[in-house]
């Protein structure tokens, strides 16, 4: 192979085009990543970027920062999301005034004194940082009051956050008398802190609500902290709690949210659930409860909602073992050693909507086994050895809505289908096979999933209709099941589709079409081969059934070669996304296209071959996102 002339892997690279009808310019910003999640819900997929908020999608992530002011020059101004990382000498003080919308910052720069935070802010992130106590964060906080109140007036610059999150700070051992004083938040995080639970009473925090202390090495439930805070959320999950006091209990009255996962637990004691009147979510998940399951007498509630015992390696469920929790609307009983289900094992969940039953040793599903469950409507058997499953299986709930089925082998399923499916997913190692009766159609089914190599249907010249599926999500599977010569029908038309996810086994894309996809508007396709250089053809011709997308993520394709013709047709388009390309061109004939180009363009891992002289990718009217690139000949 001939020896680039240059190879280097550049530092992540966002290229955005801004149309020329708004903004006359655009941002190129050195190892930063500029997006928005909105557009395509698992971006983080294929470029890295720091962990988001619920609702806040648009974002900035820079990593190497030395200079704080001249990296956020070069950032749009309508983020939510900032997050930095790298080392710097002098932090501005006021060097987030221009972020209006600013909402969660997440700083990682070594350098946090006195920094002016915004008033929009609710969430805070101070990771791995060289803070040893929390006497230092007075700085980050000059406008609290000494002694403020939640009914004070006016409201100080800064006296909430949402969350406060101070994990992984490993020299942080210290509270500070009043370090805190007059901060109140929702969530403090201490994460792999070593902080002393007694500093953090005497720090003058005025409310908390969740405090998460994973992996913090406690030995026992911080009765002190919880009673003093009331608080209503404790996470104590990778601790060594062993064993639970009665006395540890009595603080922590307030409990709706407890988590004690992966402990070590080999038992409740008796009263447990009527000493946490309030307690709605339970997480014992990755504990050593017992290869029978056996729940202590008097563990009675009305209030819980959610029980998570996943990871505990039982193997039998007693007749009636959950019958002391008839309220309870959430059971999460996933990887551990279950087999056989009885028609008594779930007796007495008669409020039970989600069940998850995934990779357990589940062979086989008596008739019946569901007859007590009516309200059930989310039920997961991911992960099984179940290789055939009747439909009447499901009978028993009237409004089963979401269903997930696997097997580590191969998988039929026979009708009736559950009337009211509004999700289903299939996982397969080898094969799915339907078995259709007069064509019954899949009415309501809105979400898809099929895992698995190849998908069968029976008999041969069945056909299967999805009249109202908007999301089709298919890994591993052929590309044969869109082929136009393929006398099976599985997706004849989709009329509704808005996303299609297909993820291939490197198959040919001879012969395949989209047909029937006019609304489509997501479109992620990897993992396909497009034949070298007529790739760009094939491409083009593939993409003129859909006219109407606004997102492609297009990975190891096989494309070779990049023309306006290719995308001329795609006039709804705001973000385009090459992904794990060994050799990709670009034809001179995209300079044409530019003022036409989307909002948000991105290259990652991808080899650039070209001839062009001269470079019109660096013009002013395009930005570029680009990690891990390599450039062969003189494109740049």
């Amino acid at each position: 192979m001939e020896k680039p002339l240059f190879s280097a892997l550049l530092p992540l690279l966002l290229l955005a085009f801004v149309s020329h009808g708004l903004v006359s310019w655009a941002w190129t910003t050195p190892d930063c990543t500029i997006a928005d999640s909105s557009l395509l819900a698992n971006l983080s997929y294929y470029i890295p970027f720091c962990s988001l908020a619920p609702r806040l999608h648009l974002f900035a992530s820079c990593s190497n920062v030395k200079d704080v002011a001249q990296t956020l020059r070069a950032v749009p101004r309508d983020r939510e999301v900032l997050c930095l990382q790298g080392i710097v000498p002098v932090l501005p003080a006021n060097a987030f005034g221009d972020f209006p919308s600013l909402r969660l910052l997440r700083l990682q720069l070594g350098n946090l004194k006195d920094i002016q935070l915004p008033i929009s802010l609710t969430c805070l992130t101070l990771r791995h940082s060289c803070l040893t106590k929390l006497q230092e964060l007075k700085g980050l906080f000059p406008n609290l009051l000494h002694g403020f109140s939640p009914t004070a007036s006016p409201r100080p610059l800064v006296s909430f956050l949402e969350v406060l999150d101070l994990s992984s700070n490993l020299q942080l051992s210290q509270g500070g008398i009043r370090s805190l004083d007059g901060l109140q938040m929702h969530s403090l995080r201490l994460d792999s802190t070593p902080l002393s639970l007694l500093g953090l009473l005497g720090s003058g925090l005025l409310h908390l609500d969740f405090l998460s202390l994973v992996g913090t090495g406690v030995t026992k439930l911080p009765g002190s902290v919880a009673g003093y805070f009331a608080l209503r959320a404790l996470d104590l999950g990778r601790n060594q709690i062993q064993k639970i006091e009665d006395a540890d209990l009595a603080s922590c009255y307030s409990l709706e949210l407890l988590s004690l996962h992966d402990n070590d637990l080999q038992s409740l004691p008796i009263g447990f659930l009527s000493a946490l009147p309030q307690l709605q979510r339970l997480n014992l998940s990755m504990n050593n409860l017992g290869s029978t399951l056996v729940l202590p007498d008097g563990l009675v509630s009305t209030n819980l909602r959610v029980l998570d015992l996943s990871y505990n390696e039982f193997c039998n469920l007693p007749y009636g073992v959950f019958s002391f929790l008839p309220q309870l609307p959430e059971l999460w009983l996933g990887r551990n050693n279950l087999s056989n289900l009885t028609n008594g094992s779930l007796e007495g969940l008669r409020w039970l909507k989600t069940l998850d039953l995934s990779w357990n040793q589940i062979k086989i599903l008596n008739p019946g086994w569901l007859s007590s469950l009516p309200a059930l409507t989310s039920l997961n058997l991911l992960g099984t050895y179940l290789e055939y499953i009747p439909g009447k299986q499901f009978q028993g709930p009237h409004k089963l809505s979401y269903l997930q089925l696997g097997s580590l082998l191969e998988l039929q399923i026979y009708p009736p289908w559950p009337p009211a499916l509004l999700s289903l997913e299939v996982w397969a190692t080898t094969w799915v096979e339907f078995i259709v009766h007069n064509e019954q159609p899949f009415l309501f089914l809105e979400n898809l999933t099929l895992q698995t190599s190849f998908v069968l249907l029976h008999p041969s010249n069945a056909t299967v209709y999805f009249p109202s599926l908007r999301h089709l999500t298919l890994r591993g599977v052929s590309p044969y099941i869109f082929s136009s010569h393929r006398p099976q029908k599985f997706f004849p038309q989709l009329p509704l589709l808005e996303h299609l996810h297909f993820w291939s086994d490197n198959g040919d894309m001879e012969n395949m079409c989209l047909f029937g996809m006019a609304r489509l508007q997501v479109l992620e396709l990897g993992d396909l081969n497009f034949l070298s250089e007529f790739g760009s053809v094939k491409l083009e011709t593939f993409l003129q059934e859909v006219p109407q997308l606004q997102v492609l993520a297009l990975s190891h394709l096989n494309l070779w070669n990049l023309s306006m013709s290719t995308f001329k047709d795609l006039g709804h388009l705001r973000l385009l996304l090459f992904n794990s390309e060994l050799t990709l061109g670009l034809d001179s004939s995209l300079q044409e296209l530019i003022p036409q180009m989307p909002q948000y363009v991105y290259f990652s891992n991808v080899t650039f071959t070209c001839q062009c002289e001269s470079s019109w990718v660096g013009s002013q009217q395009l930005c570029v996102w680009a990690g891990e690139i390599h450039l062969h000949g003189k494109c740049f």
